[in-house]
C-alpha cells in the first residue's frame, strides 16, 4: 500500500548556535486512492537539542525516551533509578530526554494533506 508519503521541509543551516531555536516541519498526503487510517508520524529529536515544551503543533503528539521504542504523554514518561541505598525509584523524564516525537493521524484522505512541527533549542 502506497498511501502516504511524508516529506520533511528542509532548509539548511550554514550554522547552528547553542540557544538558537530551530523548527521542524513535517509535511505528509495521501498519494492512494483510499483513506489511510491511524497514520503514525515519528521523528527523532536530534542529536545536542532539547524539545520545547508545548512546541509540537497536531494532535496530542507522545514521546519517547528509549529511542523511538515506546511512546507515552510526557506526563507518563517515567524511568527507573536506582538509589545508593538500592532502592529502584521511579522518575518522571525530563524533555531533555526526550528522543522521539510521533502523532498519529486519526484519518488522511485521498488526496489529503497536513504537517505537524516541532520546537527545539540548540545546547
Amino acid at each position: 500500500d502506497e498511501l502516504l508519503l511524508l516529506d520533511l521541509v528542509d532548509i539548511p543551516a550554514e550554522q547552528v548556535e547553542p540557544g538558537q531555536v530551530l523548527i521542524f516541519t513535517l509535511k505528509y498526503s495521501n498519494k492512494g486512492d483510499e483513506a489511510a487510517t491511524n497514520v503514525m508520524i515519528k521523528n527523532p529529536i536530534p542529536k545536542d537539542t532539547v524539545y520545547l515544551v508545548d512546541s509540537a503543533s497536531g494532535k496530542a503528539p507522545t514521546f519517547s525516551i528509549d529511542g523511538g521504542k515506546s511512546f507515552k504523554k510526557p506526563s507518563l514518561l517515567t524511568y527507573e533509578l536506582k538509589t545508593n541505598d538500592g532502592k529502584t525509584i521511579q522518575k518522571a523524564a525530563s524533555p531533555d530526554q526526550y528522543t522521539d516525537i510521533r502523532w498519529v493521524i486519526p484519518e488522511v484522505i485521498p488526496g489529503g494533506t497536513g504537517k505537524v512541527s516541532f520546537q527545539v533549542k540548540v545546547n
